[in-house]
């Protein structure tokens, strides 16, 4: 995966007086400046935040028992 440039995309929402922040998606730097957003879900309330990617925060999806990404059988 290339990580140069990359963002991450949090909705942070308001629950209970606390701030909670919900990755919806990635993005990317164009040369001239720009982003460009890769959106898993559209946040329908809150303010987006595009942060840069950190890759001791990212979290990995977990692996089954027998080596396979994903779903449980």
């Amino acid at each position: 995966m290339q990580e140069k440039g990359q963002k991450i995309v949090y909705a942070i929402v308001q629950r209970a007086g606390r701030s909670i922040w919900l990755r919806v998606g990635r993005g990317w730097s164009n040369r001239d400046g720009s982003l460009n957003l890769e959106l898993d879900a559209i946040p329908l309330t809150g303010v987006l935040q595009v942060r840069d990617l950190d890759p001791a925060r990212v979290i990995r999806p977990a692996t089954v028992p027998d080596g396979r990404k994903g779903e449980k059988k």
